[in-house]
């Protein structure tokens, strides 16, 4: 038989069959599994010893796995700044694939969970700073009543891409970018427009919106970059919006306790959200500019990636914490 398939290699037949055996070769070996498992964590803890931590491993023996997948792929994957280590371009392309191997292993090694609808594995959850008390109020039962769920939460201000983080669970303030993610409304968060009774006093301060513009702002890092709009609603219901120019940024703050610092003490005025703001009103430490006038609630939303939302430990996590934000 094998000298009539070699007498015939030129027949279609045995060229189908050439065919299909080059189509069943793997384009990776087993070992490209892991580096690319290496490299998804490498992107989501943001350095190589963090990433090392979560794995277990020596920091260089991360280093070496991505090395070896550098080659491999015969791409540049990873680019060091004075910050953080970020992906490349192509890197970041090919994250996308690496966490979606990841996602598909991890929801097949919890499918049998998931069908028992019984939360086990990490939950993990990052979120802006200052919402770490209501966050941990809301998941703190899940873990008394499900002994194998663990959670982790992180928190920061940093705008980080959705698509180079690894978690279950985002909670975002504000707008929401265009994202594959799905987003569920937890709540809105209550937004003052506010400065130290000194500062009013020192200004000779009377409401009125064209002087607004000129007075001492203090605004987010994020909203100074990219330029900042205010939209404000008077006593009769009528809604106004007031654009800040730059030159009247006085201070910068990367968070909103930076920002309420500057505030008390004097330095201008800011717009701050939460709850919190209320009592440093309340106590006079701050007072409103425009008294009588409102600012639309910032949302407050729930981001999860499409496949991740089908795990019994998102779908508690997210009911536990659309309850808790209800209240």
């Amino acid at each position: 038989m094998l000298c009539k398939w070699r007498e015939h290699e030129g027949s279609p037949l045995c060229r189908q069959r050439s065919i299909l055996d080059n189509r069943m070769k793997p384009h990776f070996k087993i070992d490209s599994l892991r580096q690319m498992a290496v490299f998804a964590q490498v992107v989501s803890a943001g350095s190589m010893v963090a990433a090392a931590e979560r794995l277990k491993m020596s920091p260089s023996a991360v280093s070496q796995h991505i090395r070896a997948l550098e080659r491999e792929t015969g791409i540049r994957l990873l680019a060091r700044t004075t910050r953080r280590l970020q992906p490349t371009e192509d890197g970041l392309r090919f994250f996308e694939h690496c966490r979606a191997m990841l996602d598909n292993a991890e929801a097949a090694m919890s499918g049998v969970d998931a069908a028992r609808d019984t939360p086990r594995g990490d939950l993990r959850v990052t979120a802006p700073l200052g919402f770490g008390k209501p966050i941990a109020a809301a998941l703190a039962p899940l873990l008394r009543t499900y002994p194998d769920l663990r959670l982790t939460l992180s928190l920061t201000d940093d705008t980080v891409a959705l698509n180079a983080e690894r978690c279950d669970i985002a909670i975002r303030v504000g707008h929401l970018a265009d994202t594959d993610w799905v987003a569920k409304r937890l709540g809105g968060l209550p937004v003052h427009l506010v400065a130290a009774a000194s500062y009013l006093e020192r200004i000779e301060w009377r409401p009125d919106l064209e002087r607004l513009k000129a007075l001492d702002w203090l605004v987010l890092e994020a909203h100074h970059t990219r330029g900042a709009a205010l939209d404000v609603i008077d006593p009769c219901g009528a809604p106004h919006r007031i654009r800040l120019d730059r030159n009247a940024v006085r201070g910068i703050g990367s968070t909103q306790d930076a920002l309420q610092a500057l505030c008390e003490a004097g330095a201008g005025v800011a717009v701050l959200a939460g709850r919190d703001i209320a009592f440093a009103m309340g106590d006079d430490r701050l007072r409103p500019v425009l008294p009588g006038w409102t600012i639309p609630d910032l949302r407050i939303s729930a981001l999860t990636p499409d496949r991740a939302s089908r795990l019994a430990k998102v779908r508690f996590g997210l009911d536990a914490l659309l309850r808790h934000f209800a209240m």
